[in-house]
């Protein structure tokens, strides 16, 4: 426990760090490292150990992996745009943080509405389909948010985000929880849904420490709006990016399976 939890620390703070000290300094190169280190630390203990915290080889089970790829895609991309948009909704337009909040609100309403009435949607569609369904719409939801302007208006240019990202959770956040613990033992559900939370978790961090380095990359030394905004859209790049590796990880792979053999190919 002490071992991966240090290594994914490390390698949030070096991704956060890494901007000011340089991505070729020592510094940086060596945390890295010791983030690979940790890692296989981390593998060494648990296959010489009885009892690992976690069986190496429940990652045998594609759909848990694919799922897990998922959860930190939906999660990180989400979070790192919800902090590009309170900084231009606060820093920029010098909305308050209630007002941001609401502006924000009209996503979360969606999720509370759809999510708890997705079950025959997945009896419908199967958990694959709806988690490409809402992937592809926060891909959406950050790609209508990249042209945001000083004096956007809301309706217009913030609402079809907030309202996008709430689809998108509403259809994927249930479904990849089922897709990580379907097909794996009894005995192994809290382990795999362990690692599906920890993917989201961490998907958030991760995504956040690239989406706030990116943007202090960026962002124009006056402090000016327009400064502001130069370091936005290329952070908001980092999620719609995230947001696409969560959909090839989810939507590839199941159609490069191959065909189920003949049965007599079979026995």
């Amino acid at each position: 426990a002490t071992a991966v939890t240090a290594a994914m620390l490390l390698a949030v703070f070096t991704v956060v760090e890494a901007p000011d000290v340089g991505w070729a300094s020592f510094r940086t190169i060596a945390s890295f490292a010791g983030v690979g280190g940790l890692l296989a630390a981390f593998v060494a203990l648990e296959r010489r150990t009885a009892h690992p915290l976690v069986r190496l080889g429940i990652f045998r089970s594609v759909p848990l992996v694919r799922a897990n790829i998922g959860a930190m895609a939906l999660f990180g991309g989400w979070v790192g745009v919800q902090f590009i948009a309170t900084l231009y909704m606060q820093d920029v337009r010098g909305w308050s943080s209630l007002e941001t909040g609401l502006a924000i609100f009209p996503g979360g309403l969606v999720v509370a509405i759809v999510a708890p009435r997705i079950g025959p949607l997945v009896g419908r569609f199967g958990v694959n389909r709806l988690i490409a369904a809402g992937l592809a719409s926060t891909v959406a939801a950050y790609v209508l948010f990249l042209p945001i302007g000083i004096d956007s208006a809301y309706v217009t240019a913030i609402l079809p985000t907030m309202l996008l990202v709430g689809v998108g959770f509403a259809l994927a956040y249930g479904p990849l929880n089922i897709a990580a613990t379907n097909g794996i033992a009894p005995e192994e559900q809290g382990l795999a849904g362990g690692l599906v939370n920890t993917s989201f978790q961490f998907g958030g961090a991760l995504v956040l420490a690239v989406v706030a380095a990116v943007n202090n990359a960026n962002t124009g030394p006056g402090g000016s709006p327009e400064d502001l905004l130069a370091g936005y859209e290329p952070a908001i790049l980092v999620s719609v990016v995230a947001a696409l590796i969560g959909e090839v990880a989810t939507v590839i792979p199941a159609r490069l399976r191959p065909r189920p053999a003949p049965a007599a190919e079979r026995v």
